[in-house]
């Protein structure tokens, strides 16, 4: 049931960026808002801590250990944070954006900077109620496990070390604009068409899928492979933005679709 809620909210955050009109923001924020406050109650409720308790283990290497192993360590972080804030962070990421893509079309920054300070600051009270030595270190373990602030400057440092004299020194050698081909008149519906055709070749499935159109291209999953979708965006006078946004999401949707 947890994932049957957190899928309806993910068809709702789906239809705020594609196809929901602007008078609905507010609203939506708040419906999702009270969906984040019941998925997270769900999760951390005695009952679900039972099961989990009860569950023992299983096999090692398993699909079923895995999954068990999931579920304990989002039942785990989830008791440590309030209901409160985890349904704060939703209704301002929710009321965010519109914010954030005003500000992008009238290049405005000061449109949006309080709400950036409000989510940063919404962050850092999350990243207070979790363990980690760098306050960033909490947001890293939502997505990738074990990892650290520490251990990604090292790798930083280590990459930066081939990456800088690579940019230099092809950048000495631009001697014409090779991106030229890619810029002119587009129309959008044969870009689409073209870039429906190449993740086509990829093996992205249309009968567990679609394309649609956001300001900032995504990928969501609605609870399982059977229905992955997909957003991108085009340029009129730039061939790349369009085509390597829809093979970017698409990338994240194969994934998906194979039910990894």
């Amino acid at each position: 049931m947890i994932g049957d809620v957190y899928s309806t909210a993910s068809v709702l955050a789906w239809d705020r960026q594609t196809y929901m009109p602007e008078g609905g923001v507010r609203s939506r924020a708040e419906q999702l808002a009270s969906l984040a406050r019941l998925v997270h109650e769900m999760l951390v409720s005695s009952e679900t801590g039972e099961l989990l308790e009860r569950a023992g283990e299983r096999e090692p290497g398993s699909d079923e250990a895995a999954l068990l192993r999931l579920a304990r360590r989002e039942h785990g972080r989830a008791s440590r944070l309030p209901a409160r804030l985890v349904a704060e962070t939703s209704r301002a990421t929710a009321l965010d954006e519109p914010a954030w893509i005003q500000a992008r079309e009238s290049s405005d920054w000061s449109l949006f900077a309080p709400h950036m300070e409000r989510v940063l600051a919404l962050k850092q009270e999350e990243g207070s109620y979790l363990d980690g030595e760098h306050p960033y270190d909490a947001m890293l373990d939502r997505y990738d496990p074990a990892a650290s602030t520490q251990r990604l400057r090292g790798m930083f440092e280590a990459l930066k070390s081939g990456i800088v004299p690579l940019v230099r020194d092809v950048s000495a050698r631009l001697g014409e604009d090779r991106t030229a081909p890619l810029s002119g008149e587009f129309d959008e519906v044969t870009q689409e068409k073209f870039g429906r055709d190449v993740i086509s070749s990829f093996g992205y499935d249309w009968s567990r899928g679609r394309q649609d159109r956001a300001v900032h291209p995504f990928c969501i999953n609605f609870g399982g492979p059977g229905d992955v979708r997909i957003t991108t965006r085009f340029d009129p006078g730039l061939l790349s933005v369009g085509l390597f946004a829809t093979c970017h999401e698409a990338g994240h949707a194969l994934y998906e679709q194979t039910g990894c």
